[in-house]
């Protein structure tokens, strides 16, 4: 039986087979195995005793306590936490772990070795997104996934060989292009969320592209100051992101330089940044030779991996 824990603001989620509602949280998440015993339904949320068993502190909880309490014996912790609720549950047992970003959410591997935070994406409401991209990322983007995660809410601003060192010169030309297709129905030229695509031929270097990948946000934050989001995304991995065989496209893999860049980015902008799933095709064929450029069913494959993160 597993279980999984997301902090988020003050909530406190847990899914297990057998679950207590709602409450918040203060003190220190935990994760074990035990007996929360047998419980009773009562409007104050309080819950009978029992075996709290073993656990061990995963990352410091936030938020303020209400009323009632969940106690018990035979139980150690680095740390003491209350739980509280509107309204009491019959106990569960169970045993999980988890794992907590910065802002003390979930996080969820995407299957790269980005992480990504399950409560940046889907859990926030944003009236516009804006994609400022390359080529690439506008195959994948209309080729579904604007469909998909409602088109009257995400835009693209795209052009071909548009590299991040063009972006992080604020007076390149690359900034005024047009909103290319339908555009957002509200906060058109005002979006509360802004998606980069990360892409370069020539920098190399963690500390290039962490330079470059800065430069770039603080021109976002200054042309789109309504932003109360910047997500950086990679472009589309090959399989595995390794080489293709008969295709010298060196952005066809993104290196661990330039994530590390992405994430470290990311962790100095007070979680103004976060950093997007990890996606690819699974077939060197879906790449024009020695391009970028999406054909055959890659344009969908990327799309459908990106779909549920956002949807």
């Amino acid at each position: 039986m597993k279980m999984r824990i997301e902090f988020r603001g003050l909530a406190l989620v847990a899914l297990a087979c057998g679950c207590s509602s709602g409450g918040s949280t203060t003190g220190s998440a935990m994760s074990g195995s035990g007996t929360a015993g047998s419980g009773s339904t009562a409007s104050a949320g309080s819950v009978s005793a029992g075996n709290a068993g073993s656990g061990s502190v995963i990352s410091p909880g936030s938020g303020s306590a209400t009323t009632g309490t969940v106690s018990g014996s035979a139980g150690t912790s680095a740390a003491t936490g209350t739980l509280s609720g509107a309204t009491g549950s019959s106990g569960m047992t169970g045993q999980g772990t988890g794992s907590l970003a910065p802002d003390g959410s979930a996080t969820v591997d995407a299957g790269g070795s980005d992480d990504v935070n399950a409560s940046d994406a889907p859990h926030q409401a944003f009236s516009c997104t804006l994609l400022l991209a390359p080529f690439q990322t506008s195959q994948w983007f209309t080729g579904g996934f604007q469909a998909a995660v409602g088109a009257s809410k995400w835009e693209i601003k795209w052009a071909h060989n548009a590299y991040t060192e063009n972006w992080a010169n604020p007076t390149d030309g690359f900034w005024g292009t047009a909103i290319m297709g339908s555009a957002c129905a509200m906060n058109s030229t005002a979006p509360d969320r802004v998606f980069f695509t990360v892409y370069s031929k020539t920098i190399t270097g963690e500390a290039a592209w962490e330079t470059a990948v800065t430069k770039v946000v603080d021109n976002i934050k200054a042309k789109y100051p309504t932003a109360k989001q910047i997500v950086l995304i990679g472009m589309a991995r090959a399989p595995n992101n390794q080489p293709c065989p008969n295709n010298n496209d060196v952005a066809l893999v993104v290196t661990p330089e330039e994530e590390q860049a992405m994430k470290a980015v990311a962790d100095k902008s007070a979680g103004l940044v976060t950093v997007g799933p990890a996606y690819g095709v699974t077939s060197c064929a879906y790449f024009v030779m020695n391009n970028t450029n999406l054909q055959g069913n890659g344009a969908k494959e990327c799309a459908d991996a990106l779909i549920p993160f956002y949807k």
